[in-house]
């Protein structure tokens, strides 16, 4: 029970120093930072209730009664009860002039100073994280000695053995602090410490560390007044902009389109937080004003060793009591720190959306959104299967799986390589053997494979798609030269240009009309440098890389053309054989021998296209060889990710040349044909329809 007191009688020392010491033989902790105020001592209790009174409802029952016997003569201290009332000796102690017993929370002696046991006065700060009660701690719950840094260690020490040996912390005890404020000269901060030990409801003492540190003076350089008043102009710059934004879309009924695109949204998040960080930034100035008059003050009424003072021991408790409140205040104002900087992270991915190279990421990411969706579907509920298994298995001895959030936070380490498996199969080896093997495989090989896959299948025609565009420094020193062409008035905006292109009534543009339309401040070599990269940019986005998926749709696309074409050959076929013998009465032999009226047939390679079934079954076993070759490429990519933008492009000109065949082929096969079956131009029903139909596609 005396640990938080032992831990005090260690640290004081360190901030503490002899009165008949030297200045120069002062520690190190001492030599660098100037302690104010002394140290603080302080706890929360509990109150201590009858268990079968807090918990009626908790068996076992003995014939049939209403009171368990475990627990008729055990005393709780329930979790979130306060104790506020005076404990320790029985018996009255005369104190200053008054009787007192034992110790009574900060409010009491708060408003009776000069009546306290050991000058005990009132302070604030540290709550007891997880194990504090119902809401943090104030003077009417807390429990608190100041250990002046006047009196000298010996005097500090005194206080500390006889709280120790007059029990001050005994079972009701629940948390127990010690607290340090100092001011560090060299590197200009104040530093709030908070040694705290957890006396949780199990019986187990848990110690922490919490320190908050901020500078006494913020705008100690002018030059970051210069910063924050610039910051504060990007913000007034960035409200305007998306209040406009939304005023014109209002106004120009657009405001369907707003709400679909989502960096509105993050528009409107970014100048909000961005608003709110100012507001807290201002009101955490005024607490730190606050903390500093006070710490000035407290420092100006340090009596002299030997000497005390009744308006000091007021002073240090408004000191701490301020600093109660400030420390969670930055706590916060550093979490509120570190979401606005992740949301400003997004809104850079906005302004990258705008550059080609830049926006490859947040183009693969939208674009496999819904396959990453559903899959993130699957992923999560073997993910968490494992989680919630992982918990019966290692969470009763290991800390790492004893509740949801840290089975989570375990599982997804393990899923990177980080684990221990001496301390996962020490208990139950073979269980935990298979609970191991079988989480790295399914998650780790087979789901995070499949994972990559998705992203990569995507990025590569993302990727192939931004090789096409410029490089960032290229685009700079373009639009650099652009703008210094615009002012001198050698060439013309692209604002005035879009306006000009969306007003022309003609459907095909050259230069000569891009020139009349535009007026003189269109030069000749600017419009035909505009006609020449539009059909570059059309040529690329004609030629553009495909995905291994839309590959493998493309191949089944030209199987079923090629099929279409087969279908079409023999119903030309059987016509023309059919038409013949409508006009000689008698049946082609197809050899060349003599018919029935003693004339010679016309050989099949010359009336018929008698190589027809040959040539689509060639045309067939090539596209089986490219079917064939695609899946082994599929299956060889998740290997050679670097070459796929390669091999993708080997497949299209497959696909290219193959479609030129078939073109040259159908061709072939007309012109062999009769002069009267065939004619100067083959009729429409003799075109291979399978390529009409998906003319979008080749």
């Amino acid at each position: 029970m005396s640990r938080g007191l032992q831990d005090a009688r260690c640290s004081l020392p360190l901030f503490i120093n002899p009165l008949s010491a030297p200045r120069e033989d002062l520690n190190r902790a001492l030599r660098y930072n100037m302690v104010i105020g002394g140290v603080v001592l302080q706890q929360v209790r509990r109150k201590a209730i009858k268990c079968s009174q807090e918990y009626p409802n908790l068996g076992p029952f003995k014939d049939g009664g209403k009171i368990n016997p475990l627990l008729a003569n055990f005393d709780c201290f329930p979790w979130t009860s306060e104790e506020k009332s005076c404990f320790g000796n029985t018996t009255k102690q005369l104190v200053n002039g008054k009787y007192r017993m034992g110790w009574c929370p900060d409010k009491l002696v708060y408003q009776d100073a000069s009546g306290r046991r050991l000058d005990y006065i009132p302070d604030g700060g540290g709550t007891g994280g997880s194990s504090k009660g119902a809401r943090d701690p104030s003077r009417d719950i807390l429990f608190s000695v100041n250990m002046y840094e006047y009196e000298g260690i010996a005097k500090t020490l005194e206080k500390v053995n006889e709280l120790e040996a007059e029990g001050w912390i005994d079972f009701n005890t629940a948390w127990v602090g010690v607290q340090i404020l100092v001011l560090n000269p060299d590197l200009a901060i104040f530093c709030y410490v908070t040694m705290s030990v957890y006396m949780t409801p199990s019986g187990a003492m848990l110690p922490k560390v919490d320190a908050q540190s901020f500078q006494p003076e913020p705008y100690q350089f002018k030059s970051v007044i210069a910063f924050d008043i610039l910051y504060l102009l990007c913000v007034v710059w960035l409200t305007i902009s998306v209040m406009r934004e939304i005023l014109s879309d209002v106004r120009k009924e657009k405001c369907k389109d707003h709400l679909k695109n989502p960096w509105n949204f993050l528009d409107v998040l970014v100048v909000l937080t961005s608003w709110v960080i100012i507001m807290l930034w201002l009101l955490l100035l005024g607490r730190l004003d606050m903390v500093k008059d006070k710490a000035m003050d407290a420092r100006a009424a340090e009596p002299l060793p030997g000497q005390t003072s009744d308006n000091y021991p007021v002073l240090i408790a408004n000191l701490h009591e301020e600093l109660m409140v400030v420390s969670p205040f930055l706590q916060g104002w550093r979490i509120a720190l570190c979401w606005y900087t992740i949301v400003l992270a997004m809104k850079f991915l906005e302004s990258f959306a705008n550059q080609p190279r830049l926006a490859v990421v947040t183009k693969t990411i939208t674009r496999a959104g819904s396959d990453l969706f559903h899959f993130g579907i699957v992923m999560a509920a073997v993910f968490m299967s494992y989680v919630v298994a992982g918990m019966f298995l290692f969470g009763r001895r290991m800390h790492e799986f004893s509740s949801e959030p840290l089975s989570v936070n375990t599982c997804f380490l393990m899923m990177l390589g980080d684990f221990d498996w001496e301390e996962l199969g020490w208990e139950h080896p073979l269980t935990a053997a298979i609970w191991f093997w079988s989480y790295m495989v399914v998650m780790n090989l087979l789901l995070l494979n499949m994972l990559m896959a998705i992203i990569m299948d995507v990025y590569t025609e993302v990727k192939s798609e931004a090789d096409e565009f410029q490089p960032v420094w290229t685009q700079l020193w373009e639009a650099s030269k652009d703008m210094y062409n615009i002012y001198r008035g050698h060439l013309v905006s692209n604002s005035e240009m879009l306006q000009v292109i969306n007003e022309m009534p003609e459907e095909e543009v050259d230069a000569t009309v891009l020139m009349r339309r535009a007026g003189p401040g269109l030069s000749q070599d600017q419009a035909e440098a505009l006609i020449e990269a539009t059909k570059d940019a059309l040529d690329s986005k004609l030629n553009a890389g495909v995905t291994m998926s839309d590959a493998m749709r493309m191949i089944g696309w030209v199987k079923i053309a090629v099929q279409k074409i087969g279908w079409k050959l023999e119903e030309i076929l059987q016509a023309e054989a059919e038409e013949e013998e409508l006009i000689t009465g008698a049946p082609s032999t197809g050899d060349g021998t003599a018919r029935g009226d003693g004339t010679e047939a016309v050989p099949a390679d010359k009336a018929y296209v008698a190589d027809a079934a040959d040539r689509i079954d060639k045309i067939e076993q090539r596209m089986a060889k490219i079917d064939s070759f695609m899946q082994e490429s599929l299956q060889y990519s998740t290997f050679r990710g670097k070459d796929l933008r390669n091999r993708l492009a080997v497949i299209e000109d497959l696909i290219r040349n193959q479609r030129d065949i078939i073109t040259r082929d159908a061709a072939d096969i007309w012109d062999q044909m009769p002069p009267k079956l065939g004619g100067d131009a083959p009729p429409v029903a003799t075109m291979p329809l399978g390529l009409s139909d998906n003319s979008d596609f080749i």
